[in-house]
């Protein structure tokens, strides 16, 4: 059976990279044959999601995105709150 691997890479100032790794990590699992993994390397948040099919791995990489995306707009509000 192949594997299906999807690698997203966002780049950000290296102390948002920093905090969006550290709160995707919660995400990290091996869970029903997918495989999730998220580490920052300076600015750039990489995560790769490795699944045995494309139908599982769609809905992870849609979760992982919203997730991610759901930082963002912390981090943006936090920062907009302490000017």
């Amino acid at each position: 059976m192949s594997k299906v691997i999807a690698v997203m890479e966002s780049e950000y100032p290296e102390g948002v990279a920093r905090a969006i790794a550290e709160a995707l990590q919660a995400d990290n699992a091996c869970v029903g044959g997918t495989k999730i993994a998220t580490r920052r390397r300076a600015g750039v948040v990489i995560t790769r999601v490795e699944s045995l099919s494309i139908e599982k791995l769609l809905p992870v990489v849609d979760d992982l995105l919203s997730c991610q995306s759901l930082c963002e707009r912390t981090l943006d509000l936090t920062r907009g709150l302490r000017r």
